[in-house]
């Protein structure tokens, strides 16, 4: 299953001029907290997620995730996020009061999190300032200069 959720942290944050998911580990942080950190009904959507995602892959392209062309695999998540949401922020609220946060959900929440405090995604994927000085609210960001927040 470790294999399956590094696949799919890296469609979400790949490898381009800094590193991806996969380089920051990812996969081990997300098994984390989802096993430590999260409550029962989080961690059977999150692993009935995967299952599903399995199944669907082998339905519909006829071979396992991580052998599927890079379009595939954006295809495959973005069917799995347009599954995880409405279209009324209602109900997604009650949705996930009654039968918790999806699998999808989870999932990209946990990779940015995992990415963006892992060393190598705070200190090559971000622009990271490790010594500390006075805040300035607002200041222009250098010519191909990253951010921590993206538009």
């Amino acid at each position: 299953m470790q294999g399956l959720i590094a696949e799919l942290a890296e469609v979400i944050i790949p490898r381009t001029n800094t590193p991806g998911a996969k380089d920051a580990m990812v996969e081990v942080f997300i098994v984390d907290m989802i096993k430590s950190c999260s409550d029962l009904k989080t961690q059977n959507n999150f692993i009935n997620g995967l299952t599903e995602l399995k199944k669907y892959t082998s339905d519909h392209y006829n071979t396992s995730y991580s052998k599927c062309s890079l379009s595939d695999k954006v295809l495959i998540l973005k069917f799995f996020e347009d599954k995880a949401t409405y279209h009324y922020n209602i109900l997604n609220k009650i949705d996930r009061k009654l039968l918790g946060q999806p699998f999808f959900t989870k999932l990209k929440e946990l990779t940015i999190e995992g990415y963006c405090s892992s060393k190598i995604g705070a200190t090559e994927g971000l622009a990271y300032d490790y010594i500390p000085h006075n805040f300035q609210c607002c200041i222009p960001l250098t010519k191909d200069q990253r951010s921590w927040a993206t538009k």
